[in-house]
């Protein structure tokens, strides 16, 4: 397993994460972090900050330090939930989905969780119904599959729904998931694909950050 299958963005997820449970009030009374519940000391979980993200994937403790960091995290056990955002800069959603990368860091995603990932992150379509006079959004899993480009690295999905003729392309790598999303216009999703390729792969990477960006630009 390698951390290169994380993003940046991930990578500094999980640094975040590392450094709400030992410096903000999540754990920080009577002693939380005890091995009887966490299975490690709380100097396991100093060491790997100090080292991260220079740390072994396929080491025991390693990854159990990340894991159950962010694990308790999430589990809201630390009853702060007011001062999430004081700590860490991403909605709760996101730290789930960096977890659930770090936990199959050698298995590649399929094409058809890559295609769930697309629809998931798809702007949603509103359109004005003109009958009732109101305005009606539709879900990102009505998104309709127009294309798939398949490559090394991952895929390039177009999508549109059928309210609208705009069509979005989403870049999803097989390693680190959802990386990219833009209006389609006149290009060609292969031309997407070698441009992609072209300025690195990581150079467009956002990890699980991906901006909402408007499909008609």
């Amino acid at each position: 397993m390698s951390l290169k299958h994380l993003s940046s963005t991930q990578k500094e997820i999980v640094a975040e994460c590392l450094a709400a449970v030992v410096e903000s009030p999540f754990f920080s009374q009577g002693g939380d972090i005890e091995e009887g519940i966490w299975g490690f000391e709380e100097d396991a979980v100093h060491d790997v900050r100090r080292r991260w993200p220079d740390v072994t994937a396929t080491d025991e403790l390693d990854r159990a330090v990340v894991s159950n960091c962010l694990n308790n995290l999430l589990g809201g056990s630390h009853g702060c939930h007011e001062q999430w955002d004081d700590w860490i800069s991403v909605p709760k959603g996101m730290v789930e989905e960096v977890l659930d990368r770090w936990l199959r860091l050698d298995v590649p995603l399929s094409e058809p969780q890559a295609i769930a990932q697309a629809r998931q992150k798809y702007p949603r379509s509103v359109s004005l119904n003109h009958a009732e006079g109101s305005i009606e959004s539709q879900h990102q899993t009505d998104a309709l599959l127009e294309a798939t480009v398949s490559c090394e690295w991952g895929w390039v999905f177009v999508l549109s729904t059928p309210a609208s003729s705009n069509r979005t392309c989403v870049i999803v790598n097989r390693w680190t998931g959802l990386d990219f999303a833009q209006g389609l216009g006149d290009r060609e999703p292969d031309d997407v694909a070698a441009e992609y390729e072209a300025r690195g792969l990581n150079d467009w990477n956002r990890g699980p950050c991906m901006p909402e960006i408007d499909p008609t630009t």
